[in-house]
């Protein structure tokens, strides 16, 4: 009887809709964004603590940030879609890291981008697990970050920005 079931059966196979390479093409549609938001961590350091990016420092760091996207989709082939962001994330911000170091000379400001783009990246592997509900937890994250943006620079005279020249380097 059981055979008799099996071969009436529909050759119906359900198809995973979400493969490592949609996956991939999904967090690049969100990289111009998360580029942005790292450069304006760095902007803002720059403008809160007077110290000077240099514009050949923000690309090599907008070239690190580019090289996630790389690292995860070939990684992905190999190791899955999961350990192959976290493999990737982990070793960007090992290189931003390095990098910011040298950059601010400044450990603290160094941390402050790490755990600026360690957050951005966690955030955005959330929202690309969660299909059903990114645009909501997208949106909301950036009404978070613009708030969180719009508090740190309360206090800025703006027209003074590009007037004066770089302070000496403060404590963030």
């Amino acid at each position: 009887m059981r055979k008799e079931i099996d071969g009436s059966r529909f050759g119906v196979e359900l198809v995973n809709p979400v493969d490592h390479y949609r996956m991939a093409e999904r967090s690049v549609k969100y990289a111009g964004l998360f580029i942005l938001l790292t450069f304006a961590t760095l902007w803002l350091i720059e403008v809160l603590a007077g110290v000077r990016v240099h514009p050949i420092q923000y690309l090599m760091l907008g070239g690190a940030l580019c090289l996630f996207y790389l690292l995860e989709l070939s990684l992905s082939e190999q190791l899955g879609f999961p350990l192959a962001y976290i493999v990737a994330s982990i070793a960007v911000v090992a290189m931003v890291a390095g990098y910011s170091i040298a950059i601010f000379h400044h450990i603290r400001r160094a941390l402050i981008v790490v755990a600026a783009v360690s957050l951005l990246y966690a955030y955005l592997y959330i929202l690309l697990m969660n299909e059903d509900y990114a645009l909501l937890i997208g949106s909301v994250g950036l009404f978070l970050i613009l708030a969180l943006i719009m508090y740190a620079t309360r206090r800025l005279d703006w027209y003074a920005v590009g007037a004066r020249s770089p302070a000496p380097p403060e404590p963030l």
